[in-house]
């Protein structure tokens, strides 16, 4: 038997033996008989298997030469190749030649199982932009497979920056400018043409409408955690916030969400019923509270401006007065480093407090909160590279760093 290779779909390797005469031109006057063991060798486990009994060739009287076979299963499964080895053991009535371990590869044929979709989030976007897909998940994802989102009598929409995180991951971006509204299929296409489908997996929607709660923009839950960095007060800047506890304030309750910028806890509350509550901080083992806490209602509209003012007490002490305006400016998206975000209330926000005044802009995502704000009165822009909102991740989970101080620690804001 020369060394060679077989697919698994042949059926039988043949194992020839040839008898050499010792006096040429004088066949044998005796029956010869030689036997092989064989074992099979995974390659992709390094791992050998003596497979039991032997493989025999009995050469009659006067016969040089014999054949003996060896079946292959012709089967369906994705599979290492193997090799069969073939070790002579002593003949009778003959010695054996020079060559006595005869190799075969068999190779697979077979293709592995197609992938399978399972779920994705997020599992909405509204047609005004592009969407990162953090969590597409399934079975079987290979690299260099694609990604598309079909509908019915639609062009479909091919996925972009496709990331086949592993075999149970993939991570893309989907462009959903003026994509068709309703339910669009997720399919998932390998390098060799097997795909999987998550059926009406995604929806696509259209905000026509002007009225949005802002519960869905401000999730709170304990446990949630926003990584920012960026610039403030003209040098670099990181804070990790953490909603640690629900507490009750005047009778109301609020989150108290922790810092590691500047160690001051801040207390805000949202509810898609009462809306959104801001009741003031802790500094320097202060308590500073607004006696009429900043609030906007839960139902809120495009271009509509809210205000407010509020007497400022610290550990109960009037110190001064605040006003405080927002406006709902657009819907619209946003790119950072944790991903783009295309549905996000956009915000202008002013605060004034006797000694300081601030004017920013503040882009509030579904189901994440503030994803990022830029200064108005200064360069200072942070935002947000990793959140886990509510046992949602977005963005590259960090070992993030943690900034204590910062200099210089004061600016001027006009």
């Amino acid at each position: 038997m020369p060394d060679g290779v077989c697919h698994d779909a042949i059926g039988i390797l043949s194992v020839a033996a040839h008898l050499l005469l010792s006096s040429p031109g004088k066949l044998p006057s005796r029956r010869s008989k030689g036997c092989w063991h064989h074992s099979l060798r995974n390659p992709a486990t390094e791992s050998t298997a003596t497979v039991s009994g032997r493989l025999c060739v009995t050469l009659s009287a006067s016969q040089t030469t014999g054949t003996a076979t060896i079946t292959i299963t012709n089967d369906t499964i994705d599979e290492p190749d193997e090799t069969v080895i073939l070790t002579m053991g002593d003949p009778t009535n003959a010695t054996k030649g020079t060559t006595t371990v005869h190799t075969a590869t068999i190779t697979d044929d077979d293709l592995p199982p197609p992938p399978t979709v399972t779920s994705i989030a997020p599992t909405s976007g509204i047609n005004l932009g592009a969407i990162g897909i953090t969590d597409l998940l399934g079975t079987g994802f290979q690299t260099g497979a694609t990604v598309k989102m079909t509908r019915s009598g639609k062009s479909d929409s091919a996925g972009t920056g496709v990331s086949v995180v592993g075999s149970t991951k993939i991570a893309c971006t989907f462009d959903l400018t003026g994509k068709a509204t309703g339910q669009w299929n997720v399919v998932v296409t390998n390098p060799d043409a097997q795909s999987g489908t998550l059926t009406n997996g995604f929806t696509i929607s259209s905000r026509s409408g002007s009225t949005y709660n802002i519960a869905d923009y401000f999730p709170l839950c304990e446990g949630s955690k926003w990584y920012r960095q960026g610039t403030k007060y003209g040098g670099s800047y990181a804070d990790t916030e953490t909603a640690v506890q629900q507490v009750t304030i005047n009778g109301n309750p609020a989150m108290k969400i922790t810092n590691t910028y500047c160690g001051c806890p801040n207390y805000t509350w949202s509810d898609p019923s009462t809306g959104f509550w801001h009741f003031g901080f802790d500094e320097d083992g202060s308590e500073i509270r607004y006696d009429t806490p900043i609030r906007i209602p839960a139902n809120l509209t495009v271009g509509h401006r809210y205000s407010g003012s509020s007497n400022v007490r610290e550990n109960g002490k009037l110190t001064g007065t605040m006003t405080w305006s927002m406006t709902l400016e657009s819907v619209g998206g946003v790119t950072n480093p944790a991903r783009v975000f295309n549905d996000c209330l956009v915000w202008k926000v002013d605060i004034n407090i006797p000694g300081d005044k601030e004017s920013f802009r503040w882009w509030m995502a579904r189901d994440v909160g503030e994803v990022k704000e830029k200064s108005l009165l200064s360069s200072d822009e942070d935002s947000l590279v990793w959140a886990n909102v509510c046992g949602r991740s977005f963005g590259a989970a960090p070992g993030a760093p943690t900034v204590t101080s910062i200099t210089p620690n004061t600016g001027a804001n006009d």
